[in-house]
């Protein structure tokens, strides 16, 4: 199954907040992905479940991974009275972003549960 697409975002302008992103809904069965863009990336998750969310961003062996493929996990805390946020900065190629970016140009995003979970990506740096 190809995995569901998160169209990267520019970052919200002057005066504009996390309010006016974009969310995609997670996809546990067919995990997400995100085309790389080239610069710094903001991973963003908001959880509007009881419980604690998870997303584990895919890395590959690479030098900074020293040769090991893994992933690195991302907690969205529980947000049962209210949305949870939590946000991974990527680094941007070179700088340590490539440990993220898989063959195909994209950075893979696995979800176990995706219960009231939705992801954002914005891209920080113009490319």
């Amino acid at each position: 199954m190809p995995r569901t697409s998160i169209t990267v975002q520019t970052a919200p302008g002057y005066g504009e907040a996390l309010d006016d992103i974009t969310y995609t809904a997670a996809d546990a069965s067919n995990n997400m992905d995100f085309q790389h863009p080239g610069g710094m990336v903001a991973v963003i998750l908001k959880n509007k479940h009881s419980g604690s969310q998870v997303a584990q961003l895919v890395t590959v062996a690479n030098r900074r991974t020293f040769n090991e493929a893994g992933t690195k996990d991302l907690t969205a805390a529980a947000g049962s009275s209210a949305d949870k946020e939590c946000i991974a900065v990527l680094p941007a190629p070179g700088r340590g972003g490539e440990a993220f970016i898989q063959s195909d140009g994209k950075v893979h995003i696995d979800i176990a549960d995706d219960t009231a979970l939705s992801i954002a990506v914005v891209a920080l740096t113009q490319t």
